[in-house]
């Protein structure tokens, strides 16, 4: 029990303690949480006493569990929000909102790491996007994106968009013209109006491709893990 004991007490000068005479109502403990940031928790704490927005609760839960375990204040902030204080009457989607979001989370939590067959597929695409990333090799994977455009029948290969352009940059030989080709189909019949297909877009669809994901599945994992 003494043992216990000594590991949950805080000593003055511990910052989870400091910020707490700073903000009264933060009321951060770590508990058993060593590791917690009280920081973390002190900076959703502002920005919620700031808005009130409950989209700060959410994504603190989400983001940072176990700073928010080990926030007091939060359980004031959503007994606030789902008794429709300060003004009852006019609460009650709010809360409603709220109550099912929250649960929502808890039931299907969403990792703030990618899985290792995850890291696996971002990598690669982080290497399929560095592959164009300067300005000189942008302008050739648009030149090539434009010139399949305008291409019909099978003569649409490295060989054929070197011969008629001229191109000869090294960038060239690592695209792979089958599914570029695909990729510029796909865009365009998403977007049929567009005389051009928009390169950043055929982009996210070549690299999904070359991936062997969906573009929509990349971006959502590039959006998760903040690779975007």
């Amino acid at each position: 029990m003494e043992s216990d004991a000594k590991y949950l007490l805080e000593s003055p000068n511990e910052p989870g303690r400091m910020l707490n005479l700073k903000y009264p109502g933060l009321d951060f403990h770590r508990g058993r949480h060593r590791d917690a940031l009280p920081a973390v928790a002190s900076s959703y704490y502002l920005r919620f006493t700031k808005t009130g927005d409950p989209e700060v609760l959410l994504e603190f839960h989400r983001e940072h569990p176990i700073e928010f375990e080990c926030s007091g204040w939060v359980l004031i902030a959503f007994g606030r929000i789902l008794t429709g204080m300060p003004r009852p009457r006019e609460g009650q989607e709010r809360a409603r909102i709220l109550f099912l979001r929250y649960w929502k989370q808890i039931k299907r939590p969403k990792s703030a790491f990618p899985t290792l067959p995850q890291m696996f597929v971002l990598a690669i695409a982080y290497e399929e996007h560095k592959c164009f990333s300067t300005p000189q090799h942008k302008q050739h994977f648009r030149r090539a994106v434009l010139w399949l455009a305008k291409q019909s029948g099978s003569n649409d290969t490295s060989a054929a968009f070197k011969r008629d352009t001229g191109e000869a940059c090294s960038c060239i030989s690592q695209i792979d013209f089958s599914e570029l080709r695909d990729s510029v189909a796909s865009i365009r019949r998403m977007d049929e109006d567009a005389d051009r297909p928009v390169i950043a877009h055929v982009l996210q669809e070549y690299v999904g491709r070359i991936c062997g994901i969906s573009s929509r599945t990349l971006r959502s994992w590039q959006k998760r893990f903040n690779l975007t």
